[in-house]
């Protein structure tokens, strides 16, 4: 059971192995809560490098989906390219095909057409186990020190029965690769899985398109990397939540974010 404080930051899962890997937040930590007891932070200012992936998972597109993918790229290529490296990654299978950074919109339009042929009508749902196992697999292809991530596509929901421990695997390769990880999906829908999986990133659910994804990259907000020792339960398989607790001036205590630990 976790005891959740006055203002409730935000909610993921992760899965560690004896050395947890980082988290990136905006917020203050003093230190981390665990199933097993408090443990000691330690929070490191960073400035997440400036470049940034839009991953698209074709394969998931349907219908008119690539059509509108390829018009709200389009449209904040104008303003991220100002500010950053922009490129495009097709994830098929356990392979990245990248494309860019772009000079002009009609290299740019060219990628486009190129690695995002129109979807076709009907084709199986991809099976979630798969779909997020790649994920997870090419992660660390798709940037380092905190860059920024879009993935775009249709998201698989998980079963029940195995969401905690696949949002704790997945968000440990994302965090282990260091990315800032936001996702994007063509109906603007919202990914309950994602959503776990992406807040201890930094990221967030762009469901108003990529438009606002260049405010989000031209904003100077102060984050922190934060890490903690995991804890060793007495027994090999444990799904431990943990709770990053910080301190405000008025001395009240909020949980800022809860995880999954399975070793």
């Amino acid at each position: 059971m976790v005891r959740l404080f006055s203002a409730v930051v935000g909610l993921w899962f992760c899965t560690q192995s004896l050395a947890a890997q980082p988290a990136l937040v905006q917020s203050d930590v003093a230190r981390a809560a665990t199933c097993l007891g408090n443990a000691e932070v330690t929070v490191t200012p960073v400035a997440p490098a400036p470049d940034l992936v839009i991953a698209v998972f074709s394969e998931t597109l349907r219908d008119e989906d690539p059509a509108q993918l390829r018009k709200e790229i389009a449209t904040v290529y104008q303003s991220a390219r100002q500010m950053n490296s922009m490129r495009l990654a097709l994830v098929a299978g356990n392979n990245v095909q990248f494309a860019g950074p772009f000079k002009t919109r009609a290299l740019l339009q060219s990628a486009l057409a190129e690695i995002m042929p129109a979807a076709p009508d009907a084709a199986p749902p991809v099976a979630p186990a798969r779909f997020y196992n790649v994920l997870g697999t090419v992660a660390s292809q798709l940037g380092m020190d905190w860059s920024a991530v879009v993935l775009a596509g249709q998201f698989p929901a998980v079963p029940p029965e195995q969401a905690a421990f696949t949002e704790g695997w997945l968000s440990m390769k994302l965090r282990a690769a260091k990315l800032r990880v936001s996702y994007w999906t063509p109906a603007g829908a919202a990914s309950d899985f994602l959503d776990q999986v992406t807040l201890s990133t930094g990221g967030v659910h762009l469901a108003d398109g990529l438009e606002p994804l260049a405010a989000m990259l031209r904003q100077k907000a102060e984050f922190r990397e934060v890490s903690w020792p995991a804890p060793v339960p007495a027994w090999s398989f444990r799904a431990c939540s943990v709770s990053l607790v910080a301190f405000e001036s008025d001395a009240t205590r909020f949980s800022c974010a809860v995880l999954w630990r399975v070793v």
